[in-house]
């Protein structure tokens, strides 16, 4: 989001007020956004507001407390959190909220921390010791550097808390400002007037942040009778595939690919409709792909959609609809667990009365039970009791359970271990892959450092008829010289890279060889052409002389006399 030197061009200078600019020099005059931030807590003063407004530097301290090990360790956390206050957690969380919602851009476990965060914060602001020393031990936990330093301050100035907060790259960041000058009140550690300076540009900075987060969260809502003019697109579509058919299924490709998507979630774990069963408002296939046209529409007013394109990116709308739908369950759902929220709609009254469970203070005298064996039934032994019955019943679904449990995660083990298998198999592939490269390499380096070794008794004439008709690919290598060799060998194949956008992987099927002329050869084209020779698993080398007299020796080589010059 930016940091305070960027957005009010410099932290001011406490003795004269002045700024200092983007190149690290001092100048003697503020900035228009300081010298209007100065103005407003002068007026301030002069209107006797002496308390600051905290709501910035609140909204700032729960951006900044957190942070990755504090995220890591927070199920300890909340944790003895709730054995000390579970009787506190709706007061404390209502007690102040920050300003929009902060939850919208977290994940479902993040969101759970932030909101047992706020409780903290708030009971430790309102003075309960737990909640107060809990955020002291927090802070010297896991903000340690920092803490150590602003220990030493009994009273602290803004340069003191800008010096604190400094980053690396200079200024700093709104997050640490607010960390800082929030952990002074639970330190006793009193800030300077001129600190009301601080509040107000948290306060600015705040409003502008929410700004932004409301802006990418708004959408621009869909023009009048809009939404309506796609749902009659839809019925016409789906009528006219129906066309006269009898046994007509509607939404044929929508549903199609659903199957894709049913596949994903079982590849996780989840039943294929798993989706459908977090949605709690459903909705008729057609209403879906209307909505989706529409956004289509909105987004995109210029374009025209095909009936088969909408019903794919409909796929795409559910499953966010669906989406969003589990996580604002499940953040109501925890709201209503830790008390944030009311569990109970406005007309309705729950049939369930805590006060109507009433628990006897009369003890029974304690019977003594039996043991027997788990898997002997006390009826098989005539002396079968009710009290034996239901001991043996809660035992053997204690077990029953027990199982259960062992079996889903041997499931789950069983699953991994596929997944495991799988990516052994295509890495083991790869590796295989690499080898072979690294062989070609290495026999071409050989070749290329080393004398080539005279074949008896044979000709270069020979060798040449002898490999003329051969299935034979060259990649690479200027066009003069491609020409060339073209001629006399026209059944080779001969590829020019820069002619090829794409690989035809058909072009090189049933090839006896394939050779990369390295000099004259990209490395993006390389990459192209060996990732399908090693899919299609065709062998292949490397050429390092234009003579045609070694060209002809290597590919007589490696296909008539395999073996014969080669590196041992």
């Amino acid at each position: 989001m930016g940091k305070f030197s960027q957005d009010i061009s410099g932290m001011p200078y406490r003795e004269d007020l002045g700024v200092y600019d983007e190149y690290g020099d001092f100048c003697p005059y503020p900035s228009r956004e300081t010298l209007g931030l100065f103005m407003e807590d002068a007026m301030n003063r002069e209107a006797g507001k002496v308390a600051p407004d905290t709501a910035g530097a609140d909204y700032f301290f729960m951006k900044g407390f957190l942070n990755e090990p504090m995220e890591e360790d927070f199920a300890y956390i909340e944790k003895d959190f709730l054995r000390h206050c579970s009787d506190k957690m709706g007061e404390y969380y209502n007690a102040a909220r920050y300003g929009g919602d902060m939850t919208y851009d977290s994940s479902p476990e993040e969101s759970v921390h932030i909101k047992i965060l706020a409780m903290i914060f708030n009971g430790a602001k309102q003075g309960d010791p737990y909640c107060r020393e809990l955020i002291r031990n927090l802070y010297k936990t896991y903000h340690k550097k920092e803490y150590n330093q602003l220990k030493r301050f009994k009273t602290i100035d803004v340069q003191e808390i800008f010096s604190l907060t400094e980053c690396e790259d200079g200024g700093c960041e709104y997050e640490d400002i607010g960390r800082v000058i929030g952990m002074c009140s639970f330190m006793g550690i009193q800030p300077a007037d001129e600190c009301s300076l601080i509040y107000l540009m948290l306060n600015k900075q705040r409003d502008i942040w929410e700004a932004e987060d409301q802006e990418l969260m708004e959408f621009e809502g869909f023009r009048e009778g809009l939404l309506e003019e796609c749902l009659l697109t839809v019925e016409a579509w789906r009528d006219a595939e129906k066309g006269n058919k009898r046994n007509f299924i509607p939404y044929k490709k929508y549903l199609a690919d659903g199957n894709f998507v049913k596949a994903c979630f079982r590849l996780h774990g989840y039943p294929g409709d798993y989706a459908y069963s977090c949605r709690y408002v459903d909705a008729e296939a057609r209403m879906d792909l209307a909505k989706t046209l529409a956004i289509l529409k909105t987004i995109y007013p210029e374009r025209e959609f095909g009936y088969e394109e909408v019903q794919t990116f409909g796929h795409i709308y559910v499953l966010i609809d669906c989406m969003t739908q589990a996580s604002r369950s499940f953040d109501t759902q925890i709201g209503r667990l830790i008390g944030v929220d009311d569990p109970l709609d406005e007309e309705r009254k729950p049939l369930f009365k805590p006060e109507s469970i009433t628990i006897s203070e009369k003890k029974e005298p304690e019977k003594e039970v039996r043991q027997e064996p788990v898997n002997v039934a006390p009826v098989s032994m005539g002396k079968a009791e009710a009290q034996d019955y239901l001991a043996e019943i809660a035992q053997l679904r204690k077990k029953l359970h027990e199982k259960e449990q062992e079996n889903r995660y041997l499931r789950e083990i069983n699953r991994n271990a596929k997944s495991a298998e799988k990516d052994a198999r295509e890495l083991i592939n790869k590796l295989q892959s690499d080898r072979e490269e690294l062989t070609a390499l290495r026999e071409y380096a050989y070749r290329s450092a080393s004398e080539p070794a005279p074949i008896a008794e044979i000709g270069m004439e020979e060798m040449q008829a002898a490999v003329a008709g051969r299935a034979v690919v060259i990649i690479g290598g200027h066009v003069n010289w491609l020409q060339k060799l073209k001629k006399l060998f026209p059944d080779w194949l001969f590829i020019h890279p820069d002619t090829y956008r794409t690989v035809d992987g058909k072009v090189l099927e049933n090839k006896e060889r394939v050779y990369f002329f390295t000099d004259y050869l990209s490395h993006v084209s390389y990459v192209k052409f060996i990732a399908v020779l090693r899919e299609k698993g065709v062998p292949f080398g490397y050429l390092g002389r234009i003579h045609v007299e070694s060209v002809v020796r290597r590919v007589y080589e490696d296909l008539v006399t395999p073996g014969k010059g080669q590196a041992d």
